[in-house]
């Protein structure tokens, strides 16, 4: 495969050959893949790829939430012919190109030289009327729940840890809560609502931008993020994949030299850390700066810390029913938005007919 199973997440060596080969013996056995109007790759690339060359008569839309090069295979060539074919499946009828947030579309303008449309998470699957609740009878109000995330695995995630629990030791009469690992829970037995039943709920991100943090804003949760700078620090430790160093396509238009003799960069602060492994000292600007884009810490109300007392005075002094109240709003509005771009989406790529009314339904 592409990525071990371990939950680190690292990529492995694989063959594109045999993969397509394996999709094709797929396509062969399941008739949902081969009869279906319409697929939806959620990524990497690589594989939207492989799906393209399969079935290049079904449309497709990838929405792109990750690096465009996560997971394909390490080289020149392919990284060329992949970040290209971005290029040329923006021009075909049957294939549509997303973008998550506002970072994910720079970087692969940065990339290739395509400008996508922006269309947000908004974790439609969320089962109804998952909503914050901590206040309500049932409400876990005296304890905030720590999402699981690579981090906690590493030995500076467990000091932070123990320094919090002695700090709330110490604090005791201060600080009267508790905070409880996502991780000690099997999946099952924390489903959305159960999660939207904690006062708050505390998130060391993976990477620039993570599903688990949409999945909170969507139900109103009080979500707790380190502020850009610290999240530099800690993100050392476990090496965001969005930013490590990749390729990008030689200046196919004449745009960047155009800039240049203007005096101007299109990129003053490119969308990559310098150099896998390292840290610059020109990492600090590049991270802030981009970091900044993403909805952790684009979206309104979303609460920051800087230090653990930060952290323990701001979940103890907040006013998080109305933060979750005004999440609320925006999250009703960011669905708005993804539910009209979705059903253009749908319309464009499968044209309602006498028997088909799917996509203007949808």
């Amino acid at each position: 495969g592409m990525f071990n199973r371990s939950g680190l997440y690292e990529e492995l060596p694989w063959s594109m050959h045999d993969a397509l080969g394996s999709l094709a013996r797929a396509r062969s056995r399941e008739v949902a893949l081969r009869n279906a109007d319409l697929l939806v790759c959620s990524g990497p690339l690589v594989l939207c790829y492989l799906l393209d060359v399969l079935l290049p008569e079904t449309p497709l839309v990838h929405p792109i939430c990750s690096q465009l090069l996560w997971g394909a295979p390490s080289g020149d060539a392919a990284a060329t012919m992949l970040l290209g074919h971005v290029r040329v499946m923006t021009t075909q009828p049957r294939r549509l190109l997303l973008a998550c947030n506002d970072f994910a579309a720079e970087q692969c303008f940065h990339q290739t030289g395509v400008r996508l449309e922006i269309v947000p998470r908004v974790a439609l699957y969320l089962p109804a009327g998952s909503r914050w609740s901590a206040d309500q009878p049932g409400g876990h109000w005296r304890e905030a729940l720590v999402l699981r995330s690579r981090y906690w695995h590493r030995l500076p995630g467990q000091y932070f840890m123990d320094i919090l629990e002695a700090f709330l030791r110490v604090n005791e009469n201060k600080y009267n809560m508790s905070f409880t690992m996502a991780s000690s829970f099997r999946p099952d037995e924390l489903p959305p609502a159960e999660i939207a039943r904690y006062r708050a709920v505390v998130l060391i991100p993976n990477d620039v931008t993570v599903f688990a943090f949409i999945e909170m804003y969507m139900m109103g949760v009080p979500t707790f993020v380190p502020t850009p700078e610290w999240l530099f620090r800690l993100r050392r430790t476990v090496p965001f994949g969005f930013i490590q160093p990749s390729p990008s396509l030689p200046d196919l238009t004449g745009r960047a030299r155009a800039a240049s003799a203007e005096g101007s960069l299109e990129f003053p602060l490119p969308p990559f850390l310098k150099e896998s492994g390292r840290t610059h000292p020109g990492d600090l600007v590049n991270f802030v700066h981009w970091q900044r884009t993403s909805e952790l810490h684009a979206f309104p109300h979303m609460p920051q810390f800087s230090s653990m007392p930060d952290l323990l005075s701001s979940i103890e002094t907040m006013d998080l029913a109305g933060m979750s109240a005004s999440i609320l709003l925006h999250a009703a509005k960011l669905r708005q938005h993804a539910s009209a771009a979705w059903r253009e989406a749908l319309v464009q790529l499968v044209p309602p007919t006498a028997g088909n009314t799917t996509a203007a339904e949808a």
